[in-house]
């Protein structure tokens, strides 16, 4: 900025917003100047030629860059002159300690001084006392100004400069001492001091510091400012003097919490009635709490504030919790620390709210409750207290005693609320002094409805060697299961049995299809136990990490990932050894002559390899009911079960999905069923090309050992020979047909073990049943669920997509094979008696009549014959 000294009419100078940095030459302006604005630059110190401006009224500095460094030193004299009751300077040690300062600013006129959001980073006092000497100062403001340190007496006294010069001049012609002045006359009276958001850490102004001492003796003692803005620093202590008139009008002290002060809990209706204690206060001054209360938070505390009728005074409530916060009824502790009362236990205002309060005798409450209520038996009296009184289940005798009911009756309260007795009726018992009709039961061998009071007789499969006293347990016997419902309006949501909910009037008792997964009723919840690994609807459903060959048999856990894969894996490789084996026999059995006896029993045997699948499973399922061969069957099936067709590890590839792909556990045993729609068309195409692979190899050796031992000359190569590459599409039909003639033998081998095994998985699919169900309105009606994963409803997702799989797997394997048979055979019915016929389909015979063409499309087929055999007890229906 250039000189403006020399503007001498220049009154307001207006460089805001700019990004002014210094000054060239000595930076003087001109006496005449009134108002200066410089808010919102980059000037970095305040030249020291400004102290003189005498005609100066406003200086608006905000926003720039003053730090300590470019802060003049203004008047920064010693401390500790204002703090004792030595008001003067009466030797010359004291005056030569005072003098070597920065003269203070010579600005008598002015009335506004703005320093905030300047890094000045100076003392608090140091800052303070620049400006003690102005006398017409009543807006100071320094907002975020990282001041620190602590107010104190220095600030408010001040010893005139030119006053002690003089006075060391002429010591003998003065008076013997120099007396101090008081600071900030007008800031004081009437001024704003606004020192916010800073790190000032104390106010420490006692009453040890006097004013001058004069003649008038009722002369006012000076405070800091008439509004002094103190918000969010850092103050841990704040000590005004205990006289009224020295505290400012108005302090903002909040947003510091670290400040404590003491909140005097005098008890007043309204702030008004300070006003009465005004002679006693304005001597010993005390903040007072406002006996007004805030609304109660949900933290269970409500606070106040202070009065601000003498002084206005803004505190947070963390300068005194004890004082300004308390706990609401039904709370107790301190301040805002307040928990609420446990049942039995209350608080309030008349009794206290620092602690909770135990109900007396005969009473009870909630908690968080502000008083105790009677319980049962008691009444409140008018005195306030409960007293006994004559409950349901007893009656007053004769004798004006309260009596327990007897055995065979309930009690109940009458509308005088005096104790009566009923009886039960007929077919019920009860304990001695029960209470209501619901205290009733049935004797042995009887069971209550739940809707009405009457005593019916026991159904099958409850235990009734015994009463049934509690509707929760209901005692069943093994191998039954009884039904349950989860209502969210019901028990909290929790299952429980349809009779226990009142929603059927008796318990509904199903028995079980595997006996051995259900194992009565549970002490602890009354549902029906499951055996170890089941679950679900009776019982039939495996838990996560088990599984089952079938439905009718139990629940193992699984092996480890790898076990099950090469137990999957080794089932495989035995069912492709035995229909390569069982094709190469076929074909050595399809070149002897017809009147053999091997052709026979070979024959005998595959017509038979349906029935004996049809039994299979059966059998297999009976035997886990069986005692005699329940243990070793349960350990022989974790890893293989054949229930014919092909052997399988049913169990295996369910904890193979299950481990593999966790969010389809609950659909794992559909999975494994339904995936047998797609493994008969992978063995017609996997099969044959291992036989062919098979053939090709053995031909391969075969050449090479006749080439090594036997010398034969080249073959020529014919014309007519149709290489595999090349030809028209009459020639790739004629390759395709003479490979599927090749592998006739291995495709009927085939799908001979293949259907049983097809057909039964998708029989499984389809096989529902039906059983006992509860509707959304509480209809008792029946459902059929799956066998397979009773937990599902037929005829719903995801149920009704597997549904379509097995229709669909019984149209293409189970019907399909056996029309193309007929149609097959039915077109060379005039071929079958020769030889080259005889290889193609295994051992056939000459056949001439039409039963034995049946007999043919028989041994065609192979297991063509329904595979379903293996039920469950009951009817179950396809659908």
């Amino acid at each position: 900025l250039p000189p403006l000294q020399s503007l001498h009419s220049l009154k307001k100078l207006d460089l805001s917003k700019n990004r002014i940095e210094g000054f060239h030459g000595n930076a003087s302006l001109p006496e005449t100047l009134e108002y200066l604005y410089l808010s919102n630059s980059a000037l970095r110190f305040i030249p020291s030629t400004w102290s003189r401006l005498p005609a100066v009224k406003e200086i608006d500095l905000r926003n720039n860059n003053i730090d300590s460094h470019g802060w003049p030193g203004w008047f920064q004299t010693p401390k500790g002159y204002c703090v004792s009751y030595a008001d003067s300077i009466s030797t010359l040690s004291e005056a030569d300690e005072l003098l070597p300062v920065v003269p203070p600013p010579n600005w008598p006129a002015v009335r506004r001084l703005d320093f905030s959001d300047n890094p000045l980073g100076i003392d608090v006092v140091d800052f303070l006392q620049a400006f003690r000497a102005l006398p017409s100062l009543i807006y100071l403001r320094c907002v975020d100004c990282h001041l620190s340190g602590a107010i104190t007496s220095d600030a408010l006294c001040y010893f005139d400069i030119e006053e002690l010069q003089e006075w060391i001049a002429r010591p003998c012609e003065k008076q013997y001492s120099v007396r101090s002045r008081d600071s900030l006359k007008a800031l004081s009276s009437e001024g704003l001091l606004d020192l916010s958001v800073n790190n000032i850490t104390m106010v420490s102004i006692l009453d040890n510091w006097v004013a001058p001492r004069t003649p008038r003796v009722d002369m006012p003692r000076p405070v800091l400012a008439a509004k002094l803005n103190l918000s969010d620093n850092k103050l841990e202590k704040f000590e005004l003097s205990r006289f009224w008139h020295r505290w400012p009008k108005k302090v903002d002290l909040t947003s510091n919490p670290d400040l404590r002060l003491f909140i005097h809990t005098v008890e007043i209706k309204g702030c008004s009635e300070l006003f009465n204690f005004e002679d006693e206060l304005k001597y010993n001054f005390h903040l007072v709490r406002d006996p007004h209360w805030d609304d109660p938070t949900r933290e269970g505390y409500q606070c106040s504030s202070v009065c601000r009728t003498m002084n206005d005074i803004q505190v947070d409530v963390s300068v005194n919790l004890s004082a300004l916060c308390r706990c609401i009824p039904g709370y107790a502790g301190e301040g805002q620390g307040c928990t609420i009362c446990e049942t039995g236990s209350f608080s309030n205002h008349n009794v206290g709210t620092s602690r909770c309060h135990l109900c007396p005798v005969g009473s009870m409450s909630e908690a968080g409750a502000s008083s105790c209520e009677c319980v049962d038996g008691y009444f409140k009296s008018s005195s306030g207290t409960c007293k006994p009184k004559c409950v349901a289940g007893y009656f007053i005798n004769k004798s004006e005693i309260c009596q327990p009911c007897t055995s065979g009756s309930y009690g109940v309260l009458s509308k005088e609320l005096e104790g009566e007795c009923h009886s039960c009726g007929e077919d019920f018992l009860s304990a001695e002094g029960s209470r209501g009709p619901e205290a009733c039961f049935c004797r042995k061998g009887y069971i209550r409805d739940s809707q009405k009071r009457v005593c019916v007789e026991c159904i099958e499969g409850i235990k009734c060697d015994k009463p049934i006293v509690n509707r929760t347990m209901v005692r069943l016997l093994k191998d039954y299961y009884q039904l349950t419902v989860t209502r969210d309006l019901i028990n909290n949501g929790t299952e429980t049995t349809t009779y226990a909910a009142g929603l059927t009037r008796l318990p509904v008792v199903i028995s079980c299809p595997f006996k051995k997964a259900c194992l009565g009723t549970d002490d602890n919840t009354g549902l029906t136990q499951c055996a170890e690994g089941h679950q679900g609807f009776i019982c039939g459903v495996c838990k996560n990490g088990y599984a089952s060959q079938g439905p009718l048999q139990p629940c193992l856990q699984c092996f480890a990932l790898n076990v099950n894969i090469l137990a999957a894996l080794g089932l495989v490789c035995v069912s492709l050894a035995i229909i390569f084996s069982l094709t190469y026999l076929v074909q050595r059995i399809g070149s002897r002559p017809r009147d053999d006896v091997i052709p026979v029993l070979f024959k005998v045997a595959l017509n038979h390899l349906t029935s004996i699948s049809v039994l299979a499973m059966l059998v297999l399922s009976m035997a886990y009911d069986d005692d005699r061969f329940s243990s070793w069957m349960t350990y022989s099936s974790r890893l293989f079960s054949w229930d014919g067709g092909l052997p399988f590890a049913y169990a295996s590839w369910d904890c193979i999905i299950q481990l593999i792909c966790p969010e389809a556990s609950g659909t794992a045993v559909l999975w494994r069923h339904a995936v047998w729609i797609v493994i008969p068309l992978l063995c017609l195409i996997v099969m044959p090309i291992i036989g062919a692979l098979f053939s090709w190899c053995g031909r391969c050796i075969m050449r090479c050992c006749r080439r090594r031992f036997t010398r034969q000359p080249p073959v020529p190569v014919r014309d007519d020979t149709i290489h595999i590459w090349t030809g028209s599409a009459s020639d790739w039909c004629a390759k395709a047909k003479k490979a599927v003639d090749d592998q006739a033998e291995l495709f009927i081998v085939t799908l001979t073990f293949t259907h049983p095994t097809v057909t039964r998985n998708m029989l499984m699919l389809l096989r529902c049943r039906a059983y006992p169900y509860l509707d959304e309105d509480d209809h008792l009606t029946e459902r059929s669920r799956p066998d397979v994963n009773p937990d599902l409803l037929c005829h719903e997702w995801p149920h009704e997509m597997f549904r379509f799989i097995g229709m669909a797997g019984l149209a293409l394997w189970s019907f399909l094979p056996v029309i193309v048979g007929v149609v097959l055979l039915r077109s060379l019915r005039e071929k079958l008696h020769r030889p080259e016929m005889r290889l193609r389909f295994g051992f056939l015979y000459r056949v001439r009549g039409w039963m034995e063409r049946m007999m043919c499309i028989y041994v065609y087929i192979g297991g063509s014959r329904d595979t379903s055999g293996h039920t469950h007890t009951g009817t179950p229906s396809l659908l």
